[in-house]
């Protein structure tokens, strides 16, 4: 491979290998640079330089014909020369730049030349780079604010989604009784479980009733932060539901309901908190709701996009082999495009298969509006309901000596 290096008035031809050749004078043009393996490096401007003509004075370099403008040097120099103050330093970083893009030229070069460019991999990369390119440029997001009334209005039919189901916080000291015991350890059992329940229910200080729960719990997972079960839902779908029933029937903080017996132990049972049901207000969750009505906004106007493009242009699809395209095994979701909501499909905008050309060139859909109750409400995605919502927080109620034995 051979590295053409130009000096102002004058054109020197050098061999390229481990050395680098140093001149003195430069001239600036237009930027160029490469695509090595797939990944851009200096310079990104360097298809878009190949197709200009270059005159010998607006290149500093060339590699196999490929041109190493001045401007793409000044900007690749720009950044080898920080933190250098001397003149001396600063030639070696115009050096050190240079030499950085003719690595670059030299190695797309040798891609170029094994047909790397040309495998489907790398075509199908260069596709979805100029897709993103061309769609960044051609389509910007043109509705960024949203009105008040329309996120009041859709709170005030959603509010449903925003509610929460009452919940009860406890405390458990778990006394070991397996469910096989003969009847003398099933006595003895309840005798020690009813004398923990005397000594906690006897503690008048926190720091006390934890250092029963610490002496006596056989529960390794709760022993330590005082039995605490975090919040629970009262008939949710939980592996202690008698615990939690028990709960739910004390009328204030901290009472203790009678002995509880589950299937592995005898549990003394405090409240420590309780909520009753409620609704989160306007002013909590408006900023979601805005995002929400946004994202649903730009999603249809991307689509729109998407139709304006196709239109006019011939599409057909084979259904036959379709059809005959199995799915993926143990596939991923693939990710959503930026403002897009996983699984919403904008009110009134059909997919761009589905369409006719009078589809594809018909008006945008409408902002928001009565059709929103007749969808599938997908602006609802990503709002956990009261019930899941919750679930999350009962992980530190599972005790393992309670699972069964399979699990354990």
């Amino acid at each position: 491979m051979r590295a053409v290096l130009i000096e102002e008035g004058e054109a020197s031809v050098t061999s390229f290998g481990t050395g680098f050749c140093r001149t003195r004078r430069w001239t600036a043009c237009v930027c160029v640079a490469g695509i090595a393996f797939g990944i851009i490096g200096c310079g990104t401007k360097s298809k878009e330089a190949r197709q200009t003509p270059e005159t010998a004075s607006n290149v500093v370099a060339t590699v196999e014909g490929a041109p190493i403008t001045g401007t793409s040097l000044r900007e690749e120099w720009g950044k080898a020369i920080r933190g250098r103050t001397t003149a001396a330093e600063v030639k070696v970083a115009r050096d050190v730049a240079l030499e950085g893009l003719i690595r670059t030229e030299a190695i797309y070069a040798q891609a170029k030349a094994s047909g790397f460019d040309q495998t489907p991999e790398m075509q199908s990369r260069i596709k979805a780079m100029v897709v993103a390119q061309f769609k960044e440029r051609q389509w910007k997001p043109s509705l960024t604010t949203v009105d008040p009334g329309e996120i009041k209005a859709y709170y005030d039919s959603h509010k449903g989604e925003y509610a929460t189901p009452a919940m009860v916080r406890g405390s458990v000291i778990y006394i070991s009784a397996p469910s096989k015991a003969d009847a003398e350890r099933e006595a003895r059992a309840r005798q020690d479980a009813e004398s923990v329940l005397e000594l906690a229910r006897g503690t008048a200080a926190v720091q006390d009733y934890k250092a029963v729960v610490s002496k006596y719990s056989s529960d390794p997972g709760t022993r330590y932060s005082g039995g605490d079960t975090g919040w629970l839902v009262p008939g949710s779908d939980i592996v202690n539901p008698e615990i939690v029933d028990a709960l739910s029937k004390l009328p204030k903080q901290g009472l203790f309901a009678p002995l509880v017996r589950t299937s592995n132990h005898w549990c003394i049972v405090k409240l420590l908190d309780l909520k009753g049901p409620a609704t989160k207000s306007l002013a909590e969750v408006g900023e979601s709701i805005r995002t929400k009505i946004l994202h649903r906004r730009k999603a249809g106007e991307e689509i729109e996009f998407s139709n304006r493009m196709v239109a006019g242009l011939k599409v057909s699809i084979n259904k036959a082999e379709l059809d005959a395209v199995s799915p993926p095994v143990n596939s991923m979701d693939p990710p959503e495009s930026p403002g897009r909501e996983r699984g919403v499909q904008p009110v009134g905008v059909k997919p761009v298969h589905q369409q006719s050309s009078s589809d594809r060139a018909g008006p945008a859909a409408d902002s928001f509006g009565g059709q929103q109750t007749a969808s599938r409400d997908a602006l609802t995605g990503g709002v956990a309901k009261a019930g899941s919502a919750v679930s999350g927080q009962t992980s530190r109620f599972v005790p393992r000596s309670l699972l069964p034995t399979s699990d354990l």
